[in-house]
């Protein structure tokens, strides 16, 4: 049986020469490398390195973050990428449906305008919902019964008090509508996470009690 060596310079390390499991000749080379590595590390760290990180393109727009409150910098409870996730959220909200104070988008959409995966999107949208300064609600097509997006709510919390009602109007054309001719026609079902997750386990458990006869029927069978 093999045995893993223990990391130098640790007791387990040097216990284990102790009892002749290393011997001394292999700790005498292990120790020259130890010092070789130490005296490089020493000379070169002070260096820059020559290789520059990618850099990305940032796109020039009149896009801009409302008012928010500071709560949510002070909140230690929030992920440092949440944080921009919900910003991102107010700005979409502020341009789109001031009155609202809601948005329709995906988990894929906000992955790509913050450069995350969609895994941890959802793992910062789980945690602002926690904190309570989103609501969100899943969106299912009532035709087919798919998810088609997500509809966050913008929670008082993240508005100054001067604005926890309602935002200044926006200055728009009076005869257009604020949602595209394909939103309107799609009738949606609004649906809460846990709700979603209860669906999602229903066919799971619908297959597993058809296949699998519960216990105490074979008691009253025989």
């Amino acid at each position: 049986m093999h045995m893993m060596t223990p990391a130098f310079n640790t007791p387990e390390y040097w216990q284990a020469v102790s009892k002749g499991m290393i011997t001394w000749k292999e700790a005498e080379q292990a120790q020259a490398k130890y010092e070789t590595r130490k005296r490089r590390s020493l000379q070169t760290c002070h260096r820059f390195t020559l290789a520059e990180r990618e850099r990305f393109a940032v796109q020039e727009t009149k896009a801009y973050i409302p008012e928010m409150s500071s709560r949510m910098d002070r909140d230690r409870n929030l992920y440092a990428e949440a944080r921009t996730v919900a910003r991102r959220c107010m700005e979409w909200a502020y341009r789109e449906n001031r009155g609202g104070r809601t948005i329709m988008t995906t988990v894929g959409y906000i992955a790509k305008a913050i450069g995350k995966s969609p895994r941890m999107v959802q793992r910062y949208l789980r945690n602002l919902e926690k904190e309570g300064y989103l609501e969100i609600k899943i969106m299912r097509n009532a035709a087919t019964g798919m998810v088609q997006c997500l509809e966050i709510a913008l929670s008082a919390t993240l508005f100054p008090e001067h604005h926890k009602k309602s935002w200044p109007k926006k200055l728009g054309k009076p005869d257009t509508t604020s949602m595209s001719h394909t939103q309107i026609h799609i009738n949606y079902i609004k649906e809460s996470s846990f709700e979603w997750a209860l669906r999602c386990m229903n066919g799971v458990w619908d297959s597993f009690s058809k296949n699998t006869q519960p216990l105490f029927m074979e008691k009253f069978s025989t």
